[in-house]
C-alpha cells in the first residue's frame, strides 16, 4: 500500500483561480495525523499562511521539490460534507475552493480561539428534494413551521431554519427558543457570537438553528434537511 505522503492543500486567502491549490509533504512527526480537513499552517511567499487539506496523496505530480506542512493546527476542521459543498460552491459561482471553504469557517483559530474537535461528530447527509408547500396565511405558515420541526426533532435531527433576512431571525427565535434548545448564525453577529454558534451547531443538545444562507454551512451533528421561510 503507498504511503499517503503528500497533502493537498487549499489556501484561505484570495488568489487567482488556477492557482489556489497547492502540494505539500508531510513531514515524519506528522506522517499519519493529517486528513481531509484538517487545517494546517504552511509557508507559502516566504509568508505563514492557513489553509485546509483536501485530499491525500502519494506523490506530487509537481517536478520540483515541494515544501513541507509546518504544523497541523486543528484536526477535522471541517467535515466531508463541508468540503464537498464548498467545492461545488466554488465551482457554481467561479472562484477558489479556498475562498468558498471560507464560509464553513466563522474565524481562524488565535490565541483567543483554539477549538477543541476532537469529539466533533461527522453526520451523513442523503441528497434532499425541495418541497414546496403553499400557504395562505400567517397563522397556517406558523402552524406549518411548528408541525414540520416536530416531526424532525421527533427522529432525533436537528432543524436548520433558513430566513431570507436578518430581521426574521429574532422573530423565529422568540417563537421557537421558549420550546426548544435554539441557536442563531448570521453576519451580524459578534465574532465572540459566530464562534459560539458554530461550536454549538455540532452539539446533540441543540435542537434548531436558525439563520440566513449562511448557516448552511455549520458542521451540524445530525442534519435533517433545511426549512426555508
Amino acid at each position: 500500500m503507498a504511503v499517503l505522503s503528500v497533502a493537498e492543500v487549499a489556501l484561505l486567502q484570495r488568489l487567482p483561480r488556477q492557482h489556489h491549490i497547492f502540494d505539500y509533504s508531510i513531514p515524519p512527526n506528522l506522517q499519519g495525523q493529517i486528513k481531509s480537513g484538517d487545517l494546517v499552517e504552511i509557508s507559502f511567499r516566504k509568508k505563514n499562511t492557513f489553509g485546509i487539506v483536501t485530499e491525500l496523496k502519494s506523490h506530487s505530480s509537481f517536478s520540483k521539490k515541494i515544501k513541507s506542512l509546518d504544523k497541523l493546527v486543528v484536526s477535522n476542521f471541517v467535515s466531508p460534507t463541508q468540503l464537498k459543498l464548498s467545492r461545488q460552491v466554488a465551482g457554481h459561482y467561479g472562484v477558489t475552493w479556498g475562498a468558498a471553504l471560507n464560509l464553513c469557517i466563522p474565524h481562524l483559530p488565535n490565541k483567543n480561539f483554539i477549538p477543541d474537535l476532537s469529539n466533533f461528530k461527522i453526520p451523513k447527509i442523503k441528497p434532499i428534494k425541495p418541497v414546496i408547500i403553499p400557504l395562505s396565511n400567517q397563522i397556517e405558515h406558523l402552524q406549518t413551521v411548528l408541525s414540520l420541526i416536530k416531526k424532525v426533532l421527533t427522529r432525533q435531527q436537528q432543524v436548520l431554519l433558513l430566513v431570507p433576512e436578518i430581521n426574521l431571525i429574532k422573530k423565529w427565535h422568540d417563537v421557537l427558543q421558549p420550546l426548544y434548545s435554539t441557536i442563531t448564525y448570521s453576519a451580524d453577529l459578534s465574532t465572540i457570537k459566530q464562534r459560539k454558534s458554530w461550536l454549538a451547531a455540532n452539539s446533540s443538545k441543540t435542537k434548531i438553528i436558525i439563520g440566513t444562507r449562511g448557516a448552511i454551512f455549520l458542521p451540524f451533528i445530525n442534519f435533517s434537511k433545511p426549512c426555508k421561510i
